[in-house]
């Protein structure tokens, strides 16, 4: 299992925002991914990394059996950009940094987690230099939505992170897959990296 997928502007139909089930956030910059995460309506939550550099090699996936985060995010998305897909790319790239939200929905096989086959596909491919001059609001708007993604699930990341590196298992965590280096000299440099990530938001 890992979160880390690819993404491309499939079956593109516009969208009601009853119609979303899963919402997908990948974050990438040079050859490394600092998120990915997959939240869905069905209380499934799936997330690699804390949005920063350097890159941290733990994933995990859970059901909750809650819909509250999806819920929550989808409260600040507008229908016009269900309406409106947007793909931008930056006319030279040194050093790409590229945003991904995608929204799907509509099941064609009746499954509406992981083994969903989604008939309808939109959202924002923002694929820039990492020093660009793009200024758009859409820009604003894929960073605060990839961060609140992240300051809502931060708790159920720590109880995996904790139950990675010491063994140890929250009351809290749900029955979770978590994937992680097989070397644990890996696995430290991971938590490590994880730990000064955390740091460096907490004083923001």
């Amino acid at each position: 299992m890992d979160c880390a997928i690819s993404y491309s502007f499939t079956n593109i139909r516009n969208m009601n925002k009853q119609e979303v089930e899963q919402v997908l956030i990948i974050v990438r910059s040079g050859q490394q991914e600092a998120l990915s995460m997959k939240i869905y309506k069905d209380g499934t939550l799936c997330r690699k990394g804390c949005g920063r550099l350097p890159e941290i090699g733990i994933s995990a996936i859970s059901h909750t059996g809650s819909s509250a985060i999806f819920d929550q995010l989808m409260q600040v998305v507008p229908q016009q950009l269900l309406d409106n897909p947007i793909q931008y790319r930056d006319e030279q790239i040194i050093t790409p940094l590229e945003y991904i939200i995608g929204f799907y929905g509509v099941s064609k096989n009746g499954e509406t987690g992981e083994r969903a086959e989604w008939s309808k596909t939109t959202g924002i491919q923002l694929l820039l230099d990492a020093n660009t001059g793009f200024r758009q609001a859409v820009l604003s708007f894929a960073d605060t939505f990839s961060m609140e993604a992240v300051e809502k699930t931060n708790s159920w990341y720590f109880d995996v992170i904790v139950n990675t590196v010491y063994k140890l298992k929250s009351n809290s965590l749900p029955p979770t897959i978590i994937a992680a280096p097989p070397a644990e000299k890996e696995i430290q440099t991971h938590f490590e990296h994880y730990v000064s990530q955390i740091r460096s938001s907490a004083r923001k």
